[in-house]
């Protein structure tokens, strides 16, 4: 993922995945029909995060790091993942979503399908055992990168498709932005506990580097607002709820930080990452659900 330092034009693909660049918005709520597109856009988002969480729970249980609490999660993610990939397509009552009926979309969720053949099964494995092997350690760093990435651009699709007038695409654009912090919140805890697990501890390092400066910059972004992307600073309450992620960033980010400069990972670092980006998580979570019921 790109990393955008100075958010000028030709950063704006970093800041909002790929969405489509249009003039700046006034922050206007999407006619009340549009409320499944939304609700789409933020739960084919929230895959995106669960493919983290899967693998920071396993990655953690390796560890020994609250293996108990990282198993339900595991399982909870696990779940919850492959019901949403089926509601997303095929529709889904208790979600609230509607059979998927756009060729580009559902092709996209049919590509995160494939990938979810092989490593849904792999993370049940892991969760049914109670441990992880080397070779599943390896195999899950692999994989969960091609889940997450083919979930993003499901994302993607349907920002661009969902997104057909300039005010609903930033509210589209705001969804997907808001709903990615939820990823990258869990993306640095998974490598924080990659370098635990001394698993290309240098390459992690930087990845962590990189995911911790995009959460850094789009959270700058969602509070003020970033009309070259299209994407309008929010109202007032929504506002404050990013003021409180905000605050919860703070001391993690200086962990990281840390980490990035080489420090030693120790069972307290490990523990400090794994509960500390949950409360960033829960309220992030809150804020996109406030950007949803606009």
């Amino acid at each position: 993922m790109v990393s955008p330092i100075n958010f000028t034009r030709r950063h704006a693909f970093g800041v909002v995945g790929g969405a489509c660049l249009a003039t700046s918005l006034p922050f206007t709520a999407i006619a009340a029909t549009d409320a499944q597109a939304r609700a789409k856009i933020n739960l084919a988002g929230r895959q995106r995060m669960l493919s983290q969480r899967m693998s920071k729970a396993a990655f953690l249980m390796a560890l020994s790091i609250e293996e108990s609490r990282h198993k339900e999660m595991l399982e909870e993610s696990h779940a919850l993942f492959d019901q949403t990939l089926k509601g997303l397509e095929h529709g889904d009552t208790a979600l609230g979503l509607p059979a998927e009926e756009h060729d580009i979309v559902r092709e996209s969720l049919q590509s995160v399908a494939g990938l979810w053949e092989v490593f849904g099964p792999l993370m049940a494995g892991i969760a049914a055992q109670g441990g992880v092997s080397e070779q599943e350690i390896s195999k899950v760093a692999r994989m969960n990168t091609a889940v997450l990435f083919a979930s993003d651009n499901a994302v993607k699709q349907m920002v661009s498709t969902y997104g057909e007038t300039d005010t609903s695409l930033g509210i589209a654009i705001s969804i997907n932005v808001a709903g990615r912090q939820r990823m990258l919140s869990q993306k640095m805890a998974k490598e924080t506990a990659l370098i635990g697990l001394g698993y290309n501890a240098t390459d992690n390092r930087e990845k962590l580097r990189e995911t911790s400066r995009l959460f850094d910059n789009s959270l700058s972004a969602l509070i003020d607002g970033l009309p070259t992307i299209s994407l309008p600073a929010p109202p007032s309450h929504i506002r404050l709820k990013l003021q409180e992620v905000k605050s919860i960033w703070a001391d993690l980010k200086g962990i990281c930080v840390e980490i990035e400069k080489g420090k030693r990972i120790d069972a307290f670092d490990l523990t400090a990452m794994a509960s500390q980006t949950d409360p960033l998580l829960s309220t992030m979570n809150q804020a996109v659900t406030l950007y949803e019921q606009l």
